[in-house]
């Protein structure tokens, strides 16, 4: 594994070549969240599924692919796929609130060992729920510590970008996703270039079969 920098330094390569369209998404995602949470009950729930959209988008940009505006939909567009999303987001938000009330320290395994879900579920041909849990629990197995701190240090980053007038979350937000696409690039064993100048491979097919270390 890299150190975190280096993920950090290789999504803003990839960031600042297209930038106003990723300020544009973070923008747009910000606004739905804030609408979304004024919505009793059902708000966390449609803000975590535009966030999949975000997710999806944001890897489609940095494989240089075109994007409209029903990907960031891409969680409502088939009901198969919402249903998995909506279980998806159940039960990782049960499990957490779970384990925290058990003594925390399952609640904090849990969102470590869990933290590749979402980006395995997005990037998968086919995604499924307990496919996107296991092969995240497989990859950050023997690395927990590592994606603790790597965790951690992307809530940092997006609390300075927080800090800088709010406007700084405008980047970090796509920045620190982008970084968790990149470690799962990695862990599966490919891994898109940041060079702009070359075509970035597509590493989905790759996510749920492939091996970890």
């Amino acid at each position: 594994m890299k150190n975190y920098r280096t993920y950090l330094s290789m999504s803003w390569d990839i960031i600042m070549g297209n930038l106003p369209l990723y300020l544009g998404l973070s923008s747009l995602l910000i606004v739905v969240s804030l609408v979304s949470s004024s919505i009793p009950v059902a708000g966390g729930i449609l803000s975590s599924l535009f966030h999949l959209g975000f997710l999806k988008m944001i890897y489609q940009l940095s494989q240089k692919r075109e994007i409209n505006y029903q990907d960031f939909f891409w969680s409502f567009l088939t009901l198969n796929r919402l249903l998995n999303a909506l279980f998806l987001e159940f039960i990782h938000s049960f499990a957490i609130v779970l384990g925290l009330i058990f003594f925390v320290v399952p609640g904090v395994w849990v969102s470590i060992s869990w933290i590749l879900a979402y980006p395995l579920f997005v990037l998968s041909e086919d995604p499924k729920v307990w496919n996107s849990i296991q092969k995240s629990m497989d990859l950050v197995k023997g690395r927990w510590w590592w994606f603790a701190g790597f965790v951690t240090f992307l809530l940092m980053i997006n609390l300075l970008g927080l800090f800088a007038l709010g406007v700084g979350v405008l980047v970090t937000i796509p920045l620190t996703m982008l970084s968790l696409i990149l470690v799962v690039g990695e862990l599966t064993q490919v891994l898109p270039t940041t060079d702009s100048n070359s075509q970035k491979p597509d590493f989905s097919e790759n996510i749920i079969e492939s091996k970890p270390e």
